[in-house]
């Protein structure tokens, strides 16, 4: 592992390319220079190609020059087309407005905390006076005192309104727009109850919706016999703050003691429940025999398996 450090080649291309995405995220390349003269950038990428070819022979310290520039320019493309497509996408023409009726499917696990139901929507169709094809993304929050039938995948129609993020207007302020960005949209929109939101869909996508009951069964089974307070606290210590409402109170005294990693999903419960199915394995064999083989397989595609499935129950938000 550390043996990349030791050949500074490497170093200077992970530099290279980080520089390149550090200046696209302050000041991206135009949307339309990146579709209109991509040719124009195919052809420099390709010059500079050229000349670190023709130079690389030479001794000289700047020979590598010419790649460093193309990793520079490639993080500086991933970078503006990263922010670049959320801020050209069609659906921004329609924020702001009264209402509209939205059309697409779920793009993120739904989750329903503090009295809203919060999911990224991919959106194909919009309707204001009439319906119309559009393309983007937006993140809605559902009001709703409990939570609607909605899952991964599901195509759904939903009337409310559309925003756009506005940027910070100091360093200190939380910047919702690049909260916002690092999803891949900067639209909000709002329905303002559970009646708001109509799946189109009829029978429930599979797995998805197996999993959301699942994930049910298992937060109920947690919480039996708990106060309130202390049934929240622990499913989020065992699945993560994302799929509970959990006390704000609780929160900042956790966040003011340090220790609001404990809240979350991460690493920590992943590699104890690795650690629990390698236990579990403890005496099987592992020889390189047929039978030997064949169970060290079992036993990586179960492990997987749950490691997978508890990912799912925890909404992908690991930290």
């Amino acid at each position: 592992m550390f043996a990349f450090f030791t050949q500074r080649i490497y170093c200077h291309l992970l530099v290279a390319y980080a520089l390149g995405i550090l200046v696209g995220y302050h000041w991206p390349a135009p949307v339309e220079l990146l579709v209109r003269d991509v040719w124009l950038i195919a052809i420099l990428l390709g010059a500079l190609g050229a000349l670190w070819w023709l130079v690389q022979e030479l001794k000289s310290s700047w020979a590598h020059t010419p790649g460093y520039a193309i990793l520079a320019i490639l993080g500086l493309l991933s970078a503006s087309i990263a922010i670049g497509l959320p801020n050209s996408a069609p659906l921004r023409q329609y924020a702001d407005a009264d209402s509209v009726v939205m059309i697409g499917h779920i793009a993120s696990v739904p989750k329903y905390q503090r009295g809203h139901l919060r999911f990224m929507l991919q959106v194909s169709a919009i309707k204001t006076t009439v319906e119309q094809p559009t393309a983007g993304s937006c993140y809605v929050f559902v009001k709703a005192e409990t939570p609607p039938p909605a899952y991964y995948t599901d195509r759904v129609r939903i009337y409310g309104t559309l925003s756009e993020a506005a940027r910070a207007r100091n360093h200190g302020q939380f910047d919702y727009r690049a909260y916002l960005l690092n999803r891949g949209t900067v639209l909000t929109a709002y329905a303002p109850s559970a009646a708001c939101l109509t799946r189109l869909d009829t029978a429930e996508p599979f797995p998805w919706a197996q999993l959301a009951h699942l994930r049910e069964r298992l937060t109920g089974t947690l919480a039996q016999g708990m106060p309130a307070g202390l049934a929240e606290l622990a499913i989020s210590v065992v699945y993560g703050d994302k799929i509970t409402d959990l006390d704000p109170q609780i929160e900042e005294r956790f966040r003011r003691a340090g220790l609001t990693h404990i809240l979350v999903a991460s690493g920590t419960q992943v590699s104890l429940l690795i650690m629990l199915m390698a236990l579990l394995f403890w005496r099987a064999p592992h020889d390189f025999s047929w039978r030997g083989v064949l169970l060290a397989a079992g036993q990586f595609f179960l492990t997987l398996t749950v490691v997978l499935s508890y990912a799912a129950v925890a909404g992908y938000e690991f930290q």
